[in-house]
């Protein structure tokens, strides 16, 4: 990564936005992490596409603080918390969207019956459909996820899985693949996503409160 230096230690306004900054608001942060590339993946058919989000444990205890609380002393102690409290897991957020625009959750229903169907598959059937394939060809399974109901305001499905960070995420520049196999949505392919672990090691940031 190249930075440039005036002689007068000014820094010239073209530098990485990480490496300039000490320290973070909230906001800035959140927004650093949305623009990295590399914890995210993609997959995209004819109808559809799947995409991944790696989400670090930083990410999710600033999350956890949330903004109803002002005392800044309180918010450090509750993220440092809820920091901890994560840090032995790896969060990824799972999406699934049609590109004609429709709803994962409603699209092409006949009736109520196949509408509870779709709903329990997205909210309690997707467990073993998503999960890592090792380089031995051994699976991780989540330990859990979670469906996040959008009660119609988005056509997307969207799901956080969570896994033993200690046999999901590596040092090296292997790969970390997913596989996503769908038995009710329509998407007939087994969706493989991908990461670098590597990429995934998370970096210590100081977050103002």
């Amino acid at each position: 990564m190249r930075i440039f230096i005036f002689c007068s230690n000014l820094l010239v306004a073209s530098c990485f936005f990480v490496s300039c900054k000490s320290k973070f608001s909230v906001s800035e942060y959140e927004n650093e992490v949305s623009k990295k590339a590399e914890y995210r993946s993609e997959y995209s058919d004819a109808n559809t596409i799947v995409s991944c989000m790696y989400l670090p444990s930083t990410i999710l205890a600033v999350r956890e603080v949330g903004n109803d609380i002002t005392n800044s002393e309180y918010r450090k102690n509750k993220f440092v918390e809820a920091k901890k409290s994560f840090q032995n897991f790896a969060y990824f957020k799972l999406t699934i969207r049609f590109k004609d625009g429709s709803s994962v959750l409603t699209n092409n229903l006949n009736d109520q019956a196949e509408y509870a169907q779709r709903l329990n598959y997205l909210s309690r059937g997707m467990g073993n459909d998503f999960f890592i394939v090792r380089p031995t060809g051994d699976t991780v399974r989540a330990l859990t996820y979670e469906f996040e109901r959008n009660y119609g305001n988005s056509p997307e499905a969207e799901a956080i899985f969570v896994f033993p960070k200690e046999l999901t995420i590596g040092n090296g520049d292997d790969e970390l693949q997913f596989h996503f196999v769908d038995r009710l949505l329509g998407i007939y392919n087994t969706v493989r996503l991908v990461f670098i672990n590597k990429d995934l090691q998370e970096k210590e940031f100081n977050i103002t409160f």
